[in-house]
């Protein structure tokens, strides 16, 4: 765990709800632990790197979109 970014946890769990993904089914397609994601989502605590792209890909969005430290929302992944 790296850093803190509660804007990145509240994107996750918004996406994540919007496509109708449980936490742990999103635990599975993005080999994240639930504890890890659950810490995210919550308090905003940034895993490492390879976690925060498998969480991107499997959301379908691009990492800068959904960590980015500035508000804007995230933004598709390109086809």
């Amino acid at each position: 765990m790296e850093d803190f970014d509660l804007s990145a946890g509240e994107r996750i769990r918004q996406l994540r709800k919007d496509r109708g993904i449980p936490l742990v089914v999103l635990a599975k397609m993005s080999r994240v632990s639930i504890v890890t994601l659950s810490g995210l989502e919550r308090w905003g605590v940034l895993p490492r790197r390879a976690s925060r792209l498998r969480i991107a890909t499997a959301l379908g969005v691009t990492e800068d979109a959904l960590f980015a430290q500035e508000p804007g929302g995230a933004h598709e992944q390109p086809s």
